[in-house]
């Protein structure tokens, strides 16, 4: 019987643990500020939108989810997980961020569109 030599390395694993921590660091300091200023991630709660401060949307969860993907992907040694994740963040892009972009200027008008040029989008 023959042993195989693993698909990937132990750096691919500590890279891949590394980027899935910080999306869970950048999902908690998101959810914590969120919370500071009671606001919700849902964009239907009136106070959705304003409260993360920094970015139009919950774009912290969104990135630190991102990032737990990638994590798990490289670690996985998963070419062809990480390969989906371009068309996975043009999905979120379109299907979740430009609705909620869309459904939060409907509901706030010229306050969330000013909002939105001053703040930042994914980074």
């Amino acid at each position: 019987m023959e042993v195989r030599e693993p698909q990937h390395s132990l750096a691919s694993y500590v890279a891949g643990v590394a980027l899935a921590a910080s999306g869970f660091g950048m999902i908690a300091i998101g959810t914590l500020c969120g919370r500071r200023h009671q606001r919700s991630a849902d964009p239907a709660d009136d106070g959705a939108g304003g409260g993360w401060h920094l970015w139009a949307n919950p774009e912290p969860l969104y990135l630190g989810t991102t990032l737990i993907y990638l994590g798990l992907s490289v670690a996985a040694g998963s070419l062809w997980a990480i390969g989906l994740l371009v068309p996975l963040l043009w999905v979120i892009n379109v299907g979740v961020v430009k609705r909620e972009e869309r459904y939060l200027e409907r509901k706030f008008g010229d306050a969330y569109r000013d909002y939105k040029a001053w703040v930042r989008r994914w980074i």
